[in-house]
């Protein structure tokens, strides 16, 4: 995480720096701060959604976001499942389950 902000300018973190948001002294702290970084750091590239998947904590951040853009885009309003179901697998092709015998992901 130090080479990353180090390269962009940024200062180090380290247990004990006397910027509390830069003082990492838990295992929480730390896997909350490479979240954040990973965030910052990749995002244009699209693995925002691994990142949420991986971490358990998509359909918690989609709701949040939802209720964010429904504050100021009205029409999210009129449809209210929108951000509530969530799937967090994506169908395996019915190509690839035929051929290989593959179990279809959930809800699909």
């Amino acid at each position: 995480i130090n080479r990353i902000r180090g390269r962009a300018g940024l200062p180090l973190v380290f247990p004990g720096n006397p910027d509390p948001a830069l003082d990492i002294s838990t295992q929480e702290e730390l896997r909350q701060l490479i979240r954040d970084e990973r965030r910052r750091e990749l995002a244009i590239e699209s693995s925002r959604w691994y990142d949420l998947v991986r971490y358990g904590t998509v359909v918690e951040t989609m709701q949040a976001h939802g209720m964010e853009l429904a504050e100021y885009q009205r029409y999210i309003v009129d449809f209210p499942s929108a951000f509530q179901n969530i799937p967090e697998l994506f169908p395996i092709p019915l190509g690839q389950v035929q051929q290989y015998g593959y179990r279809q992901n959930p809800g699909y």
